[in-house]
């Protein structure tokens, strides 16, 4: 199997993105930027996007540019790992996909334990690490080494961009030039 990501059969899950942890997060304001960036692609290249929140009744909504970009509906969640609430884990299998790409927070608590769930059921998974983030930089970097040696491919925006095109032939390729410009 390809480490490279393809289109076909990969799916976005933006995890939790709320203000109220998102604003207590390191180098926050990047993470949303790049987050962003990588569900306007999503967009271009008609990949599916599946979005948590982590209980919205205490913790607020998404932030407001991200759920605009995302298009999408929030499934709320109180689970740490999104496969233990049923209609994440019912969503994701309608879609059927061999791939998931993670962004979202916190990198050492809700993605990582996502991510270690998503291996153990089979899906191939990628990590963007300029679109996660956690209350300091240390427990980011260590969800993410966490991940890495579970078998999960840590990426970032613009590599996995580039990857999902792969040719600048592609027609997509001058579709999504605005967003790495």
């Amino acid at each position: 199997m390809s480490a490279l990501l393809g289109k076909d059969g990969t799916v976005f899950v933006v995890i939790d993105m709320q203000d109220t942890l998102l604003k207590k997060c390191h180098e926050w304001e990047t993470v949303t930027d790049r987050c962003v960036v990588f569900l306007k692609f999503c967009h271009v290249v008609d990949m599916p996007i599946v979005a948590t929140e982590q209980y919205p009744k205490g913790l607020g909504r998404t932030n407001l540019e991200l759920a605009e970009a995302a298009g999408a509906d929030f499934i709320p969640k109180t689970t740490f790992d999104c496969f233990g609430e049923t209609a994440f884990l019912e969503k994701v299998e309608s879609l059927e996909p061999k791939t998931l790409v993670l962004a979202g927070i916190e990198a050492h608590v809700c993605v990582l334990q996502t991510a270690l769930d998503a291996t153990e059921r089979g899906y191939k998974v990628h990590v963007l690490a300029d679109a996660v983030t956690s209350r300091a930089s240390w427990m980011a970097q260590n969800g993410l080494s966490r991940m890495a040696n579970a078998g999960v491919v840590v990426s970032n925006t613009e590599s996995a961009m580039f990857e999902i095109v792969g040719d600048s032939a592609d027609p997509l390729f001058k579709r999504m030039l605005f967003l790495v410009k």
